[in-house]
C-alpha cells in the first residue's frame, strides 16, 4: 500500500542523489510492520510488483553506493521523527494532486472491474428509464 509506495519513493530519491550517499550508512525507517513483512515475504501476490521494485533498487544501491537498511520502528510512541512523518503523510493525503505510481496488477484488475461494473449499472439505469 501507501507505506511501500513511500519506501519506493525514498529509494528512488536515493538513486537520484547517489553522490550524496556514497559510502554512507543509509537507514529508511518505517512504522509499517505490514510493509516490512511484505518485503520479507516478497512472493506474496498482492504486493509483488512494488516489493520487487523496492528489493531491486535496494540491491542496486547496496552494491553501488551505500550500506542500506530498511528498519521498522513502533508507531504512536512519541518518536519525534515518526510523529513528524505521520503529520506530513496526513498533509500529503489531503493534497489534490495525484502522484505517479505503478499500480499492482491485482489492484489494477480490481479497479478495472469496479469501473466496468459502475458503467454497466449506469447504462442499465438509462435503458430502464427509456423502456418505461
Amino acid at each position: 500500500g501507501a507505506e511501500l509506495f513511500a519506501i519506493n519513493r525514498a529509494l528512488h530519491w536515493l538513486v537520484l542523489n547517489q553522490p550524496l550517499i556514497q559510502n554512507q550508512e543509509v537507514v529508511i525507517l518505517t512504522d509499517s510492520l505490514s510493509g516490512i513483512m511484505a518485503l520479507e515475504n516478497h512472493h506474496h501476490r498482492s504486493y509483488s510488483t512494488i516489493t520487487n521494485q523496492i528489493l531491486n533498487v535496494a540491491n542496486i544501491l547496496k552494491e553501488s553506493t551505500a550500506n542500506l537498511t530498511i528498519q521498522w520502528v513502533p508507531s504512536h510512541v512519541g518518536l519525534t521523527g515518526n510523529e513528524k512523518a505521520d503529520s506530513l503523510a496526513k498533509e500529503a493525503h489531503n493534497l489534490v494532486s495525484e502522484t505517479e505510481a505503478a499500480l499492482d496488477p491485482k489492484e489494477m484488475n480490481n479497479r478495472l472491474k469496479s469501473t466496468c461494473l459502475e458503467r454497466y449499472q449506469q447504462q442499465n439505469q438509462v435503458e430502464e428509464t427509456y423502456i418505461r
